[in-house]
């Protein structure tokens, strides 16, 4: 089973940008002047940056903390000048004025915050990521189990309510079968595995 939850790409507001075409100015005009953070390395805040540095040919340094929560207060605090992150984390703080969002990573805009372009409808129809979970089991165990382990959660996540928390939160609730979980997870791995090829990514 898998859940996705669209990321926002935001700034300090101390930042003098507000539009993904003026940051990718500024980061061409002053090459490692800006930080970027994330909540470890290889994380999707890690690699989606990547992607937009690959695309667009310009360098931010990047900031590895030790948990979102931490690279959200080195955001806050202007440590780091912009990051990728997630849609029911971000939302609330550029609500309240302390972020600005420069673009979603979805398909389509977000609900709560509509006036924020897609990364396609800032230019860059290229990049798209989504953050997803899923539930997983031992590999010995038997299909059968499997199949109603996967029936039950299908059940569950149908229900209205739980879909209607999900979606407070900036998440998309996806059911599907064992099969489709196994695809998303093969290509994902093979997908991101470029990027930290292509851009010579290392671990801590």
């Amino acid at each position: 089973q898998t859940n996705f939850s669209s990321n926002l790409l935001v700034v300090n507001p101390e930042l003098p940008v507000r539009s993904l075409d003026e940051l990718i100015a500024l980061m061409r005009r002053k090459p490692g002047a800006l930080s970027y953070g994330s909540g470890a390395n290889g994380s999707p805040a890690h690699l989606i940056t990547e992607s937009l540095k690959a695309a667009t040919g310009t360098f931010a340094v990047h900031v590895p903390y030790r948990g979102v929560a931490p690279a959200l207060q080195g955001l806050l605090a202007n440590d780091v000048q912009f990051m990728f992150m997630s849609a029911g984390l971000a939302v609330p703080q550029v609500k309240a004025g302390r972020l600005r969002a420069l673009a979603v990573v979805n398909a389509e805009r977000l609900e709560a915050l509509p006036e924020v372009p897609t990364l396609a409808q800032a230019g860059q129809p290229g990049i798209t990521a989504r953050d997803w979970w899923g539930i997983v089991a031992p590999a010995a165990t038997p299909p059968a189990i499997i199949e109603r382990l996967n029936a039950e959660i299908r059940r569950a996540l149908a229900d209205p309510a739980i879909v209607k928390r999900f979606g407070d939160m900036g998440i998309v609730v996806h059911t599907g079968t064992p099969a489709a979980f196994g695809e998303l997870m093969a290509s994902e791995y093979a997908r991101w595995g470029e990027i930290v090829r292509r851009q010579g990514l290392k671990p801590d």
